[in-house]
């Protein structure tokens, strides 16, 4: 199980930093989405990728395909817990998905180029800041 997570996290991150520079940008095609997030996704085969897609309410699409490519996954996520990009108040995704994206990030800093997994600099584990959950913060 932790080898196919991690397989999966080295997967993604190695296909976000071999993301063609030339891309359009948002708005993506669905195409290009289902073929992005399919690394995120250990358990889920292709078609299971695209019997999510089809399912998935139209606002959900809408959102996804006109955000940034490294956002994808985190609104996934914030919808799988509920949260809501058109809801108001609480419901609302923007927090949940800037705290996901930021945790992809903080962990993105593991990772060397290549895909292997080198941990927390030898200076952050010095300095010993951790978050409200006690992960370490390399920034």
């Amino acid at each position: 199980m932790l080898k196919t997570l991690c397989a999966a996290i080295v997967a993604g991150f190695t296909l976000l930093a071999l993301a063609s520079p030339a891309s359009a940008g948002p708005p993506w095609s669905e195409e290009e989405f289902l073929t992005t997030v399919r690394p995120h996704t250990a358990t889920m085969t292709r078609d299971r990728v695209r019997e999510w897609w089809k399912r998935a309410p139209q606002y959900l699409k809408d959102y996804i395909l006109a955000s940034e490519r490294d956002r994808w996954w985190p609104v996934i996520l914030c919808n799988y817990m509920g949260y809501r990009p058109d809801a108001t108040g609480r419901l609302n995704s923007k927090a949940c998905e800037d705290a996901a994206y930021a945790d992809q990030q903080r962990g993105a800093v593991m990772w060397s180029p290549d895909g292997e997994f080198v941990g927390p600099s030898p200076e952050c584990r010095a300095r010993n800041k951790r978050n409200s959950y006690g992960q370490l913060v390399c920034d």
